[in-house]
């Protein structure tokens, strides 16, 4: 499990972090991701981005609960 807590809308540093999660999980192809963010005016718009990032990269996740990455 991979919990990135307010990591901003930079496209790499998330995208890393679920990389991790997906290569110290080993055998299994796939990775549960937590993605926590406040309420605040830019955690808000920096979330809205990474799920657009997520959309366009075709991870399945949904709002207001954990998500689970699939690996090539």
């Amino acid at each position: 499990r991979v919990i990135l807590i307010d990591v901003g809308k930079n496209e790499t540093w998330f995208i890393q972090g679920i990389g991790r999660g997906l290569r110290l999980n080993g055998d299994d192809n796939f990775c549960e991701v937590v993605d926590i963010s406040s309420t605040t005016h830019y955690a808000n718009k920096h979330r809205k981005e990474r799920e657009k990032t997520y959309k366009r990269l075709n991870y399945p996740f949904s709002k207001g609960k954990t998500i689970e990455i699939m690996g090539e």
